[in-house]
């Protein structure tokens, strides 16, 4: 009998970790991914995909085709149920008085020169707008822990490198099946400075096993236009 596996996926995260590091291979077939990293020992039950909705017309379009190709698939599930949520946040500026004098070399002479301008102390702190993603990591986490006292898998994989999984997992693996605690891999999209395999620290300390995804693994499964539907 096959070992059952259910795979959870970040998908911001797993975005982030693309452009950060492989941004020419932006758009993977997660379930293709898995299948071909875990062979067929592995009876992959389902694939869970958690987002977010975009904003922009162009960056909604080109995500809801991706998304629509994925969940074309019999066994993945996307869970979009996530929003951006605006909101002011503070912060230090770092580079300081430099920033702006830098800025300021972009105004006429005649304005630098201006008497008010000498000796100048510039704020350091800022206020400013962005966009947070909201829902996205709660629905995850829900997700694997229902699954896993449901006893819907035998092991949970999950692709992320965000440390706020960390008590989700650490829940999950206090489960007992069998007289043994139920295994969470981490399928890990991260690299390090040194350009290896280097997960955030909390989650190496949770999980039961770390799998590297490498750059030849997301090559081979990017998203092909060939369907592969659902039964």
């Amino acid at each position: 009998m096959k070992i059952r596996i259910i795979v959870y996926v970040d998908g911001f995260n797993l975005y982030y970790s693309l452009r950060n590091n492989y941004p020419h291979l932006k758009q993977p077939d997660v379930l293709r991914l898995v299948e071909n990293m875990l062979g067929e020992k592995y009876d992959i039950v389902s694939v869970k995909f958690y987002t977010a909705r975009v904003t922009g017309q162009a960056a909604r379009a080109a995500q809801k085709r991706y998304l629509d190709k994925l969940e074309a698939q019999e066994k993945v599930e996307v869970h979009d149920e996530g929003r951006f949520a605006p909101t002011i946040k503070e912060g230090i500026l770092l580079t300081g008085d430099e920033h702006y004098k830098s800025l300021l070399q972009k105004f006429p002479k005649f304005i630098r020169e201006f008497k008010l301008l000498r000796g100048l102390k510039l704020p350091h702190t800022l206020r400013f707008r962005i966009r947070v993603e909201k829902k996205t990591d709660v629905t995850l986490a829900s997700h694997l822990v229902r699954d896993a006292f449901l006893g819907a898998f035998d092991i949970a994989a999950i692709i992320t490198d965000d440390a706020d999984f960390t008590e989700a997992i650490r829940v999950v693996r206090g489960v007992v099946k069998n007289g043994k605690n139920l295994p969470v891999w981490l399928l890990s999209p991260t690299l390090g400075k040194d350009g290896k395999c280097d997960p955030t620290y909390d989650l190496k300390q949770v999980v039961s096993r770390i799998i590297h995804i490498t750059e030849s693994d997301f090559e081979k499964a990017q998203v092909s236009h060939k369907k592969r539907g659902k039964k």
